[in-house]
């Protein structure tokens, strides 16, 4: 039997999902409606948060799709992991029409999205595009990429410097193209996503009625206008926030020992501390998915010294961390 490149074989992983699910006390976090639709399987000892304003509760940890998904071509060895991932209770899928080699990414998330445990899954994507026949055709090649019929999220990707964020909703932007595939039910919901330099994030927050926004939330000084600008907007608008870059940026960034770095479980607890949906750290190796379920089942929120604290740590460097 094949596998991915892990330090943990299959049947170890496995092993470890259930003894943690079996040890784990923590109950999904207060707030949340009983009658909400979720895509956490009632088996799941993964917290779940409600995103935003969809009627959809997810877990805290959710699939990034950058990473052994975007970068593998080993087609059992990748179906095995989203497998085991789909076991472990992360049913949040997140990728896009540019990760991978020709849509690697999408194309492998496909190997688990194509069969009949594609309703086990809330799948997101995002289009690059910033106009209507664009979008139109990359929400196409996703979803027979995918090998599904419908998106629960696809997301305007990367709204930066050079965006007329009023053009976006035009005849012939790529908004109203999403909005007309979300009255045709190609896809549930519509979010956007941005890095915290750029104010024309912020503008397109305030601009349009979006689902979802995904948005960096680590501790590193460079996050800090998506913290205190574009966050708090999203939640006073009850839109539901991805957490991205958690761990800095490819490859882990912020991971690791000395000044400016720290553990993932505490970078994990500090996004989490914060007012997101869900986290999506891209996952390399069984070992790191093993150790991200960990600190998402026994996760509390951090306290406002241990938030300081942590912010100190990985500021101690001049230089900031980006990709």
């Amino acid at each position: 039997m094949k596998q991915c490149p892990h330090s943990l074989s299959r049947r170890d992983f496995l092993k470890t999902v259930v003894s943690a699910a079996a040890c784990s006390t923590v109950a999904p976090l207060k707030g949340i409606a009983g009658n909400v639709p979720s895509a956490t399987p009632a088996s799941s000892k993964l917290p779940a948060r409600p995103l935003g304003r969809t009627g959809v509760n997810v877990p805290i940890l959710g699939l990034g799709g950058d990473g052994f998904v975007s970068d593998s071509i080993d087609k059992e060895a990748v179906g095995m992991f989203l497998s085991d991932v789909l076991e472990s209770g992360i049913t949040f899928f997140d990728t896009a029409h540019v990760y991978g080699k020709d849509g690697l990414s999408e194309k492998n998330i496909g190997l688990i999205t194509g069969t009949a445990r594609r309703k086990e899954i809330f799948l997101a994507t995002k289009t690059g595009s910033r106009t209507y026949d664009g979008a139109m055709a990359q929400v196409e090649e996703s979803l027979r990429r995918l090998k599904v019929d419908y998106i629960d999220l696809i997301q305007v990707h990367h709204i930066c410097a050079r965006d007329n964020v009023k053009e976006l909703g035009l005849a012939g932007g790529v908004l109203t193209a999403l909005w007309k595939l979300k009255e045709q039910k190609v896809v549930r919901f519509i979010g956007v996503t941005g890095h915290p330099e750029d104010p024309q994030v912020k503008e397109a927050l305030e601009t349009y009625p979006w689902d979802t926004f995904m948005c960096f939330v680590n501790p590193a000084r460079f996050s800090r206008p998506a913290l205190r600008e574009q966050l708090p907007l999203a939640v006073k608008k009850n839109i539901g926030v991805i957490a991205m870059k958690t761990f800095g940026g490819r490859p882990g960034m912020l991971v690791g020992k000395g000044p400016g770095r720290s553990d993932a479980r505490s970078l994990l607890r500090f996004a989490w501390t914060q007012p997101v949906a869900v986290a999506i750290p891209g996952i390399r190796t069984r070992r790191q998915l093993e150790e991200n379920l960990e600190a998402a089942t026994s996760f509390q929120p951090m306290s406002s010294s241990e938030v300081k604290s942590l912010e100190t740590r990985i500021n101690a460097v001049q230089k900031g961390w980006r990709e």
